[in-house]
């Protein structure tokens, strides 16, 4: 037995992460223990793990790692689910979250202390368009059978793909996973493929070092954004989401912030006791 560590496994739309308090920094390599914790058969099961911390710029520190391992520069569901656990410990509702992408701010709406959820927002900042080669954007459209209505390259602290309209009978696993190689994107890119309901969104995601997940945070800000770009939707309006683990609604404000907010919610808490794995996870 290496350590034991406790640990709040939390979700927000159905994105779980394995939340710890690591005041201290005593966790050395959180790229190898993401990997065990969000191991379904040897570990709790999660979509990565997130480290919460001091910060000299922030009410906190977070950061975030998917189920391979790799850090991610934001995560939107984790922040809010971050900041509900930080009210459970302080009883305060608004913060500010140092992350890699920028600090952030969260606030926690409201909170249910017998059935430890909530309803938080939190405002992930400005998204905007990065290039990519015309080749690159053309070769992205191929892997669709039906061209979609368009496709859009958002920057949210971290980048995504968000691809509109003519995906409903789309193999959104095997696209996504065809992204995440090198002669498309260098390092990988989250994915949401998009389709209009009555009055709202269905959007399925990709993201990049975990593969398919029930819903995304950023991913949710670079869908609205891609949508009142092309004027599927309006600035300064609600806009829901709806994600195969929830509901996410999404604010962008006259400033282009985009403001995330739904429920969130503690599945569990306990303590994990790491030992040697012998399949080398």
């Amino acid at each position: 037995m290496k350590f034991t560590m406790k640990f709040i496994k939390a979700q927000a739309a159905g994105n779980s992460y394995i939340y710890v308090f690591d005041y201290e920094e005593k966790i050395k390599n959180p790229n190898e223990l993401a990997r065990k914790v969000s191991c379904v058969k040897f570990g709790i099961g999660a979509d990565g793990l997130v480290l919460l911390s001091k910060s000299k710029k922030a009410d906190f520190k977070m950061r975030m790692f998917n189920s391979d391992g790799s850090e991610g520069k934001m995560c939107g569901n984790a922040l809010r689910c971050a900041a509900m656990l930080k009210k459970e410990i302080c009883g305060l509702d608004y913060f500010s979250v140092e992350t890699a992408s920028g600090v952030k701010q969260a606030f926690v709406k409201s909170y249910d202390k017998n059935r430890r959820c909530g309803f938080v927002s939190a405002n992930i900042g400005v998204a905007y368009n990065f290039l990519v080669e015309k080749r690159l954007a053309e070769k992205v459209k191929k892997l669709f059978k039906v061209k979609p209505v368009f496709v859009e390259f958002v920057d949210v602290g971290n980048k995504h793909l968000v691809v509109y309209g003519n995906v409903k009978n789309a193999d959104y696993e095997v696209i996504g996973g065809l992204l995440q190689k090198k002669e498309y994107f260098e390092g990988g890119i989250n994915a949401e493929f998009v389709e209009k309901l009555d009055a709202a969104f269905r959007v399925k995601v990709y993201e990049r070092g975990s593969g398919v997940t029930l819903a995304c945070g950023t991913g949710a800000g670079a869908v609205a954004f891609a949508l009142i770009k092309n004027g599927v939707a309006e600035r300064n309006e609600k806009i829901r989401l709806i994600f195969d683990g929830g509901e996410i609604f999404v604010f962008v404000n006259g400033k282009n912030e985009m403001i995330i907010s739904g429920e969130t919610k503690v599945i569990l808490e306990g303590e994990y006791y790491e030992n040697r794995d012998e399949r080398g996870l």
